[in-house]
C-alpha cells in the first residue's frame, strides 16, 4: 500500500479550480480556495471553456492511470510541448503552472510532515486496520494493493478513483479514528 500527495495530481487539481473549471462529477474544490479574484482568473479564449474542461479531463483520466506514472516529470516547462493538441490546457500550464508547482509543492511538503508526526506518534493507521479486519475475518488478509492519494480537498471523505486508487482528503487523513472507521470497509472489501 502507498499512500502519498502526489504533485502531479496537485498541480492538476489547482489549475481545475484556478482556470474556474467546475468541479462537478468529480473530486470537490481544493481546500484552502486557491481561485483567485475573477480578474486575475486565467481565462480561455471566448467560447473555449468546454474545450478547457474536455482537455483537463482527459489529463486527469491519463494522470489517475497507474501505468502513466509519475507523470509530474512530463510537465515541462516554458513549452509544454506533451499538450501540443490540447491548446486550451497548455495556455494554462503556460500561464500557471509555477504557481501551481508552488502549491503543490507546499501541500507536498505538509504532507510529508504530517506523515512524519503520524510515524513518531506511533499511528499506524492501515496496519491497525488491516489487524482489525484479520480478526474479524478470522484468517490473514490477501495480498492486496492500494494507491492512497492524500489531497487537501474543501469536502472531507474518501473516493474511489481508480482499479486500486483512492483519494483520501487531507482532513479525513488528519483524523485517526475516523480515517481508520473510512478505510475499514475498503480494506475489507479487499482482503
Amino acid at each position: 500500500m502507498a499512500e502519498d500527495a502526489p504533485t502531479d495530481l496537485l498541480i492538476a487539481l489547482y489549475l481545475r479550480d484556478a482556470a474556474g473549471l467546475a468541479p462537478a462529477g468529480s473530486l470537490p474544490a481544493i481546500e484552502p480556495s486557491v481561485a483567485p479574484p475573477f480578474s486575475d482568473r486565467y481565462e480561455p479564449a471566448p467560447g473555449r471553456i468546454d474545450a478547457l474542461h474536455a482537455e483537463w479531463t482527459a489529463w486527469w483520466q491519463r494522470l489517475l492511470a497507474p501505468a502513466d506514472r509519475p507523470k509530474f516529470w512530463n510537465l515541462e516547462p516554458p513549452t509544454f510541448d506533451e499538450f501540443e493538441h490540447e491548446p486550451e490546457l497548455r495556455q494554462l500550464l503556460m500561464a500557471r503552472f509555477q504557481v501551481a508547482r508552488r502549491w503543490a509543492g507546499t501541500q507536498h511538503e505538509a504532507f510529508g510532515d504530517a506523515s512524519v508526526l503520524r510515524i513518531q506518534q506511533g499511528e499506524y493507521d492501515i496496519n491497525g486496520v488491516v489487524v482489525a479486519c484479520e480478526r474479524s475475518l478470522g484468517r490473514k488478509a490477501e495480498a492486496f494493493a492500494l494507491d492512497l492519494a492524500v489531497l487537501p480537498l474543501a469536502e472531507r471523505g474518501i473516493w474511489i478513483v481508480g482499479p486500486n486508487r483512492l483519494v483520501v482528503t487531507t482532513s479525513l487523513r488528519a483524523d485517526s479514528g475516523a480515517f481508520r472507521e473510512a478505510m475499514a470497509p475498503i480494506i475489507a472489501a479487499v482482503a
